[in-house]
């Protein structure tokens, strides 16, 4: 019996060096500072990490790929707004040759005024200078018609046979019908 109570003892003395010691080894553990470069890296992009498989304290060399980003949702977004894109360039390329239509319709419609109105004012000028033309050879009848009453007159008053007033009255129209005849020949021109 006395051998059994020296070998509980040496068992619990054994038990407790065992846990005294693995007390001590266990906070030393949490307390330990891994004594290496940390670098932090960066992305333009947001999404998962995928990193590649590599020995704890590996060596990386400049250019060399960590990892993969991949994010379906900000993919699926990207191509929302190309689609919405596309869809608002083709409305405004649209809208665009719409307005270009327009346009030419309008410069159209333009030159067949200008032609139509250039046509019609042609016209109307000519017009005018035929009724100018009627204006003078109209004065030039009158000078004509003053003139031999004019004539007549005088004749009449040499002999005695109308009185001055009369006279007068054939000279005075012959004087207007030239002036007339005058004036539609500035006209005229």
């Amino acid at each position: 019996m006395k051998l059994i109570k020296i070998l509980v003892g040496i068992i619990l003395i054994i038990a407790a060096l065992y846990v005294i010691v693995g007390e001590q080894l266990t906070g030393a553990s949490a307390d330990a500072v891994i004594n290496a470069r940390v670098t932090t890296t960066r992305a333009p992009i947001a999404g998962n990490l995928d990193l590649s498989q590599k020995p704890l304290g590996a060596r990386i060399s400049a250019g060399e790929p960590l990892g993969s980003i991949n994010d379906p949702l900000v993919d699926s977004m990207r191509l929302n707004d190309l689609v919405n894109e596309r869809a608002q360039t083709d409305a405004e390329a649209k809208r665009l040759r719409t307005n270009l239509d327009s346009v030419n319709g309008s410069i159209e419609l333009l030159r067949t005024r200008s032609k139509n109105y250039s046509q019609e004012r042609i016209r109307q000028l000519q017009a005018q200078v035929t009724a100018s033309e009627s204006l003078a050879a109209a004065a030039e009848a009158r000078l004509r018609a003053a003139n031999q009453a004019l004539s007549r007159s005088t004749s009449l008053s040499a002999r005695g046979a109308e009185t001055g007033i009369s006279f007068e009255r054939a000279q005075s129209l012959a004087e207007v019908s030239q002036l007339e005849l005058e004036n539609a020949k500035v006209q005229e021109q």
